[in-house]
């Protein structure tokens, strides 16, 4: 197969903040191990995974430190001008990453994941091999996102008035390099918008410009396919949130899943060889035990046994 998945860590600044993590544990170590987890659970299947990163001799480093296998690495530049004050800094530079497939040199087919991703089947290889580029449209039940109202005006404001109010998720982007190319050029057509407007949109990150991108490559020809209503990979939230997601045994055919709340799970769980159906197990048990906590937690503040947390 001629494509490589590549996972993108850029290492945190001191103070940095991070999303969705635990306080008082070292974001590097953590997103480090999860990558480390993500790199072999794709290596189980034969798939070809790298870790690019701005301080690969760092990471290197920080993996004999921790005792885990070095996830394969690879060095890159990264000079995107990202203020330094917006929320998931470090991930909008997945666009610049985006450029960089498009010049031929991640190989003639790549495919970008996130680090708190895990491969648990083989995935359907029509994607593997696709012209153009395939990408996760999330629906209302796996995004607060998708179902705010706020999208349309967002939008709007980086593609006027002719768009489609739809979220396209940042976790899975597969490509060949030439259409990689026409989408770097999408997103350079509106990072001055985005930089103009983040702080009255619906969202500060690289999802918010990398979705509409994807629909102004679709309208000057590009293909865009949507693996949403495949097996390919689903998001899963196991915190608390507004919208109410399906039922964690609805992704049992997944090949990949996405857990963004669940980063200290995964990078907790880098022990032993990977193991697809040991590995699942122990991810059923951790999200079943995460969510009865949170409805005992529901019903004590019902019944005012606990105070609100939040106000």
């Amino acid at each position: 197969m001629s494509l490589s998945f590549y996972g993108l860590l850029i290492v945190p600044e001191n103070g940095e903040r991070t999303a969705n993590l635990p306080s008082g544990k070292s974001p590097l170590d953590i997103y480090l191990r999860c990558g480390a987890q993500s790199a072999r659970s794709f290596a189980h299947f034969g798939y070809d995974w790298t870790l690019i990163s701005d301080r690969p001799e760092l990471l290197a480093e920080r993996c004999k430190a921790l005792g885990i296998e070095t996830p394969p690495l690879r060095g890159a530049e990264f000079s995107l001008d990202v203020p330094a004050d917006i929320p998931f800094r470090a991930a909008h530079h997945k666009l610049e990453l985006i450029e960089k497939f498009g010049t031929g040199e991640f190989g003639s087919r790549a495919a970008l994941v996130d680090l708190d991703t895990v491969c648990v089947r083989p995935i359907d290889e029509r994607f593997c091999v696709i012209d153009g580029i395939a990408g996760y449209r999330l629906g209302a039940d796996e995004g607060i996102e998708c179902a705010d109202e706020r999208l349309a005006d967002s939008l709007a404001i980086l593609l006027g008035d002719s768009f489609r109010k739809e979220w396209w998720g940042g976790e899975f982007l597969i490509g060949d390099s030439v259409s990689f190319a026409r989408l770097a050029e999408d997103i350079a057509a509106l990072w001055t918008v985005y930089l103009a407007h983040w702080q009255s949109m619906l969202h500060a990150g690289d999802e918010m410009v990398l979705g509409a991108a994807l629909q102004r490559f679709e309208s000057r020809g590009g293909s865009l396919v949507d693996v949403r209503d495949t097996d390919t990979i689903a998001r899963y939230w196991t915190s608390r949130t507004r919208h109410r997601p399906r039922p964690f045994r609805d992704l049992d055919a997944s090949a990949i899943l996405h857990l963004p709340a669940d980063k200290e799970f995964l990078s907790a769980s880098l022990d032993g060889s990977f193991e697809p159906d040991r590995f699942r197990k122990k991810l059923d048990r951790h999200v079943k035990g995460k969510i009865n906590r949170r409805k005992l937690l529901s019903f004590a503040r019902r019944d005012g046994l606990m105070r609100p947390r939040y106000r």
